[in-house]
């Protein structure tokens, strides 16, 4: 975010975005976190996270900070989200401790950081300085082994003991008490950090608030940011996930062009360009050629500025290939002209170069087809949802349903667990792709029926209403193929 936020502000007036004074309670921001609108947001992207916040809801600050910490391994086995959303509620009484209240309201007496653990050690048993430390790292390593586990239980029997005097000067009770030593040690194994919890918290709310108000400028910065290689847990590409993202937001994204492209991803009149140095097979030397003698009038302008060694016919044709002349004229004539007119090669014959050459020349060379559509445009969706077809999107809210989308790779393998055979199916459309399992007993059916490269409907199920995960459940009936006949 230190890089992806200089990135924003350089591309919208001083004036309009002041990170240093935006407000810190904007309920717009909040509402995004709650309806789990949180693609690209750092911290809260993932669905643990996302279940920590269905948990909590998210209100103000406080409560972000709270849930970079709840969703920590040892709080959410301790069930600590949960008991956050209904404390803070109302469905689970509690009572604020006088002597600690400045700690322990903002997270409804639930010790939740390292740092609480240290003041109430000071506070309520009146431990040094160096005894409360002692216990924060021994809170931190406790689940280590069996002799950090004893240590540490020997370091909580000594502060419950010591903080008896406490509870008989009535600064707490008896069973607050009780409920912070069991909670140390069921939640010791990772006590967050607060100056870190608040430092994420501060980087995600940047991130909110950007997203909000200045969606665009938002998605270029974390595109650019993106490593083109990087994958997700399931193997996805993230770039391609932003990408559809971005368009779910109507954000058009254009191929590269040699006059407006930068080297990455740019902000063309509310256009996302992609960028020159991010086609395959160009290089940052012929790219930053491209951009050094531009402008361009037409084709042959380009072709007498720039040097040849520089953007030899490989280069050119790529460029062509990938729409960067899209301007100058179809890519079909130019790729003729240029081998035909301008180098004259020995031997040339047309080369036709249709839709079909050019989706296949994008996802070669930008790594996705940008220019097309993964759905039909004439495609109907108002129709087939009268008839209860769903897109690919909307599996996230619902358990069960017949979903519309292009079938992808289709491969067998077998399950680690049982050791019987299943079918693994990728399926996108133009905003989400996903892929889901084929048992055995369904193999022989969805090995004839699903084909690749086809806009079909099939009916999956979620193994859980929370989980991504899903697996085609029939009838056989909803399998249908809704793509041209050749």
């Amino acid at each position: 975010m230190k890089t992806i936020t200089p990135s924003i502000v350089s591309s919208v007036s001083p004036e309009t975005l002041d990170m240093e004074t935006i407000p810190m309670d904007d309920q717009k921001c909040f509402k995004k976190l709650n309806d789990l609108d949180v693609f690209g947001i750092f911290q809260f992207e993932t669905n643990v996270a996302k279940g920590v916040i269905s948990e909590i809801g998210i209100d103000c600050f406080d409560d972000m900070y709270a849930a970079t910490t709840l969703g920590r391994p040892d709080p959410l086995s301790g069930n600590l989200h949960v008991t956050y959303g209904r404390r803070k509620e109302g469905r689970e009484h509690w009572e604020s401790i006088p002597v600690v209240a400045d700690i322990m309201d903002r997270s409804f007496n639930l010790p939740i950081y390292q740092e609480t653990s240290m003041i109430l050690a000071r506070r309520l048993a009146g431990f040094s300085g160096a005894e409360a430390n002692a216990l924060r790292k021994g809170l931190a390593k406790g689940k280590d082994n069996e002799d950090t586990m004893k240590k540490l239980q020997k370091m909580l029997a000594d502060f419950k003991k010591r903080s008896q005097k406490s509870v008989e000067e009535g600064k707490i009770s008896q069973e607050q008490l009780d409920e912070i030593v069991a909670t140390l040690e069921k939640f010791g194994g990772y006590g967050f950090n607060l100056s870190h919890a608040v430092s994420y918290a501060m980087v995600a709310y940047w991130s909110l608030y950007l997203k909000t108000y200045f969606p665009v400028q938002f998605m270029v910065a974390l595109l650019n940011f993106t490593d083109l290689a990087k994958t997700d847990d399931k193997g996805g590409v993230v770039l391609k996930k932003y990408i559809q993202y971005a368009r779910k937001l109507g954000v058009k994204i254009t191929p590269p062009d040699v006059n407006t492209s930068e080297i990455t991803f740019s902000l063309d009149d509310k256009v996302i360009r992609w960028g020159l140095g991010m086609v395959k097979g160009l290089g940052p030397k012929a790219a930053a050629e491209v951009l050094a003698k531009r402008p361009y009038d037409d084709f042959d302008d380009l072709l007498n500025k720039v040097e040849k060694r520089q953007l030899n016919k490989t280069k050119v044709m790529a460029l062509i290939k990938c729409g960067a002349f899209d301007n100058f004229g179809d890519r079909e004539f130019l790729i003729n002209y240029y081998l035909g007119s301008v180098r004259k090669e020995k031997g040339y014959e047309f080369i036709p170069f249709g839709d079909e050459e050019r989706q296949k020349a994008e996802e070669e060379l930008l790594g996705m087809s940008v220019s097309f559509g993964v759905m039909p445009d004439d495609l109907d969706y108002d129709k087939l949802s009268d008839y209860g077809v769903l897109r690919l999107g909307e599996l996230e809210n619902t358990m069960e349903g017949v979903f519309l989308g292009k079938v992808g790779k289709i491969k067998k393998t077998n399950s680690k667990k049982s050791g019987k055979e299943m079918m693994i199916v990728e399926m996108c459309d133009d905003f989400d792709d996903m892929s889901f399992f084929v048992w055995e007993r369904d193999i022989d059916f969805c090995e004839k029926t699903l084909i690749t490269g086809h806009i079909m409907t099939v009916p999956l199920r979620k193994f859980e209403i929370d989980s991504d995960g899903c697996f085609y459940c029939g009838p056989q009936k909803d399998v249908l193929d809704l793509s041209e006949e050749e």
